[in-house]
């Protein structure tokens, strides 16, 4: 496995769409792996390609884009928007697990994402995902890069309003000096002004959810009130 840990890239972020995004804090990619699988796997199905995965946890990385690409998910990530893309036209597919069980043990799927289009996948990483795996099911030694873009910020002393996607990680950033806090209807960082969040603290909000249409979540901090909007889909 070729696993790229980047603090900039530039060049990758202008060819990857990662939004929705808060005004400022543009996610920056913490993940992006480059590689190739030999055989497609036309069925679209999890368990041929989970029983190589599973193998290719034991037998070594021999085994790796064979059938596909198995790999560990950048817990930075989770949560956050992902790409997946070929040079070339190919149905990659991607699934996600929060457990890869093993030889004798069944995996578990976080999120699937077997579309049957030609320009890749793109989503949010499931939570609690921990491995993901990479097939195409057509062609043959089919390139893929994959991007995996940091769970969305907001910082508190910037713009408290942000727009996100159905399912994808808020994490709050005090970067005042001031002791800070954060309350919506249905979370909070503690009670009280002085609520466990001085400077360079976080909370982690992963209950932004819109079965449809567009959902306002109204918020509060030390530094002033705030809106989530939520989209579906």
């Amino acid at each position: 496995m070729r696993t790229i840990r980047l603090l900039l890239a530039a060049a990758l972020l202008s060819a990857m769409v990662a939004v929705p995004a808060s005004a400022g804090v543009e996610p920056a990619v913490a993940q992006a792996i480059s590689g190739s699988v030999l055989v497609p796997n036309p069925t679209k199905a999890a368990l041929p390609v989970t029983r190589h995965t599973r193998s290719a946890m034991f037998v070594g990385p021999e085994a790796q884009g064979v059938v596909s690409w198995f790999f560990e998910v950048d817990p930075a990530t989770v949560g956050g928007t992902f790409e997946l893309t070929s040079s070339v036209d190919a149905d990659l597919d991607i699934i996600f697990y929060s457990d890869p069980g093993g030889l004798n043990a069944t995996p578990t799927a976080s999120g699937e994402f077997v579309g049957t289009g030609i320009d890749g996948e793109s989503g949010i990483i499931p939570l609690g995902s921990t491995h993901a795996t990479i097939y195409p099911a057509s062609g043959g030694n089919v390139p893929f890069d994959y991007a995996g873009f940091e769970a969305q910020q907001v910082l508190l002393s910037g713009d408290l309003d942000v727009e996100i996607r159905s399912g994808q990680r808020l994490v709050f950033v005090n970067d005042t000096d001031e002791y800070g806090f954060v309350r919506g209807e249905k979370f909070s960082s503690g009670e009280g002004p002085a609520s466990g969040m001085p400077r360079g603290a976080t909370f982690t909000y992963d209950g932004a959810t819109a079965l449809f249409g567009t959902t306002t979540i109204p918020y509060e901090t030390h530094m002033g009130s705030g809106t989530i909007t939520v989209t579906a889909g």
